[in-house]
């Protein structure tokens, strides 16, 4: 049985993984007909904390300053923060940045200890890339960590201070609701002394080299959701939360996934729990022990493969609810019914599935690509902008 579970595992990863290898390469060469350049060469849910594809998109600027071209929204939104918080802090940072640049503070709720505190951005953001991402992670993934958390960050800020914090924080760092966020002081706890010190230089490497760089889409910045891995496929916005899409989240494959973690989890339910669980959720599910399983029925399935809609006893649920009963990693799902009675769920990736799959960011930085490659491939068609420059 355990054999033949894991060789299911192995067969359906390759039903995955196979047709999006396919697509990259059928799109590799239409680029390479129609323009004679490569664009792919072979991918708040977190990864972890600490230590645990090339991509060419031709000869556009990736970094834009002060003289791009926008559209108000987060322009007058950080007008009017400086106007209000003192314009600049001293001549250094105008001499330094080449403009007028104020220190940002964002209103944390840091869940854990249960208090609101004022944090400067860059510094909070540090805690952010140490929660979110495996320290010894590429530098470049690292980078579009970053990035996506700053702009992710500046979203949450511009919505201003709302019901949904404790004291009208704007953000907190419970990664169910937000961000994770983690003390690099907890770095020299967590290594010998030596390494540490390389892993904090590194740290505070990717924060200052992307300082004040955020996304943006038609002058408004991004709200750069990311999570672990895609399983195969990224999700665009509206099929996991409704309402009108963001352009920019669309379903594109990912590869470089399938070796990396949460690619592929296997769960077992009991038929008795499997039901149990359902009719928790909600009492007019009819069905048994024994018959719960043939009353499984899949209704839809989004563009990414993940369940849109599904019944179980006659009763229709979201995707998004059946994750949440069964507490499985994403709703990209398989279920099988195994020869004891069990009911098996293979799950493919792990998160909602928009924006940016941080263990795809990885596996382009592994084969060279840089930040700003990684972040322009699951984030379509936004500018990169230096914050401090609008």
């Amino acid at each position: 049985m355990k054999r033949m579970t894991i060789f299911l595992c192995a067969a359906l990863a390759v039903l995955i993984v196979m047709p999006c290898a396919v697509a990259l390469c059928v799109e590799l060469a239409a680029e390479k007909d129609n323009g004679g350049n490569s664009v792919l060469m072979l991918s708040s849910d977190r990864l972890g904390t600490y230590g645990r594809l090339l991509v060419d998109y031709g000869q556009a600027s990736d970094i834009v300053g002060s003289n791009v071209s926008l559209q108000q929204g987060t322009v007058d939104w950080y007008h009017k923060y400086l106007e209000e918080n003192g314009g600049a802090e001293d001549d250094n940072d105008k001499e330094n940045s080449g403009a007028s640049v104020k220190n940002i503070e964002v209103k944390v709720y840091f869940h854990k200890e249960d208090i609101v505190r004022k944090v400067d951005l860059e510094e909070y953001l540090a805690g952010v890339v140490l929660g979110e991402m495996m320290i010894s992670f590429e530098e470049e993934a690292l980078k579009a960590q970053a990035i996506a958390a700053r702009s992710y960050t500046l979203y949450m800020m511009e919505q201003g201070e709302g019901a949904s914090h404790k004291d009208g924080a704007v953000i907190c760092t419970d990664h169910t609701h937000c961000q994770t966020w983690k003390d690099p002081a907890e770095l020299y706890n967590a290594y010998p002394d030596e390494q540490a010190e390389k892993y904090y230089e590194k740290l505070m490497r990717v924060i200052d080299d992307t300082k004040g760089k955020i996304l943006m889409y038609e002058g408004k910045v991004v709200q750069a959701y990311y999570f672990d891995n895609s399983g195969g496929f990224t999700e665009s916005y509206d099929s996991v939360w409704g309402g009108e899409n963001l352009d920019y989240t669309q379903s594109i494959p990912c590869m470089g996934e399938a070796d990396k973690d949460n690619f592929c989890t296997l769960d077992y339910f009991s038929a008795e729990e499997f039901l149990e669980r359902f009719k928790k959720a909600n009492e007019n599910v009819d069905a048994t022990a024994e018959t719960v399983f043939s009353t499984i029925k899949i209704l839809s399935r989004t563009e990414s493969n993940r369940i849109d809609e599904m019944s179980v006893g006659g009763v229709v649920f979201k995707g998004t609810a059946m994750r949440s009963i069964l507490g499985l990693k994403s709703t990209n799902v398989i279920f099988r019914e195994l020869d004891d009675g069990r009911i098996l769920t293979v799950t493919f990736g792990y998160g909602h599935g928009v924006g940016m799959s941080q263990w795809g960011a990885q596996a382009m930085a592994e084969r060279g690509s840089t930040a700003e490659e990684i972040l322009k491939y699951y984030y379509k068609g936004v500018e990169i902008v230096n914050l401090y420059e609008l």
